[in-house]
């Protein structure tokens, strides 16, 4: 829920909600960490794109990351979301 309010969706209904959780397992199932240790990675990503110009959404910065998280090849989600964010820079 955190995170669809930071998305700017005052008050998300069930499914939003469910978007967002669905991604976030996907990420502590694939590569670890928890729930709120991956959210936070999705809004440190964030601000750090829009820095540079970059204008993700909290939901979409983690369904692509949990993407890649999904083969369980990663220990770690920290690579995942610096090689998103490195991807995604404007310069």
């Amino acid at each position: 829920m955190k995170l669809a309010n930071l998305d700017g969706i005052g008050h998300p209904s069930a499914a939003q909600i469910a978007e967002y959780q669905q991604a976030l397992t996907t990420l502590t199932n694939g590569c670890g960490g928890t729930d709120d240790e991956n959210a936070a990675l999705v809004y440190a990503t964030r601000e750090l794109e829009a820095k540079d110009g970059v204008h993700d959404s909290e939901l979409t910065i983690a369904q692509a990351v949990a993407q890649s998280a999904a083969t369980g090849a990663v220990k770690g989600c920290k690579g995942l979301f610096a090689a998103y964010a490195t991807l995604r820079d404007p310069n």
